[in-house]
């Protein structure tokens, strides 16, 4: 990947596989618990940048996934959990940082982050309203990007995923928040 050459110090050859800044698989329930954890700082800070530097157009964009968000909630029982959608409201807002390593932190942790959505997602099955209660908090994060306000957004994506934690370890269900 690295080689020396005499007289111009160390050149990069060959860049490694995209592949290779992946996460490694998650092997536990205590690792899909790190995985909130560590989407609370990333994603709160994520949502704070976002509130600060988002455009138009990356408002919009995640505003529509927000919408396609709220169809589903509305169609509960759900054909569709809207893990994929859930996924994305949480990358477009790492877009509108402009800040590329958000966005490719996300993309790598990708499989990581959709076990424990989709846990918490499959979960409404036998807690109807709950998805409700993480579409409330998604709009909240919303709220704040769209008013420029960085320390709320900050607080109310980090409260999101701590909420989600919860909703998977501790059985809160939707009258619990």
């Amino acid at each position: 990947l690295i080689e020396s050459r005499q007289g111009a110090g160390w050149t990069v050859v060959r860049r490694p596989a995209a592949h290779v800044y992946d996460f490694t698989p998650l092997t536990s329930i205590a690792d899909i618990q790190r995985c909130f954890v560590f989407r609370v700082a990333l994603e709160g800070e994520a949502a704070s940048l976002a509130a600060r530097n988002h455009d138009v157009d990356s408002l919009r964009r995640i505003e529509k996934v927000l919408k396609k968000l709220d169809e589903i909630v509305a169609n509960e029982p759900h054909n569709t959990l809207g893990a994929e959608e859930d996924m994305l409201f949480h990358r477009t807002i790492a877009e509108a940082t402009g800040n590329r390593f958000f966005v490719e932190t996300l993309t790598s942790l990708q499989s990581q982050i959709a076990i424990g959505i989709n846990l918490n997602r499959n979960l409404t099955l036998i807690q109807p309203g709950r998805v409700a209660v993480g579409q409330r908090e998604h709009h909240a994060v919303f709220d704040a990007i769209a008013a420029r306000n960085d320390k709320r957004a900050r607080q109310k994506m980090r409260e999101h995923i701590e909420n989600g934690r919860k909703r998977v370890y501790e059985g809160a269900n939707s009258r619990d928040h």
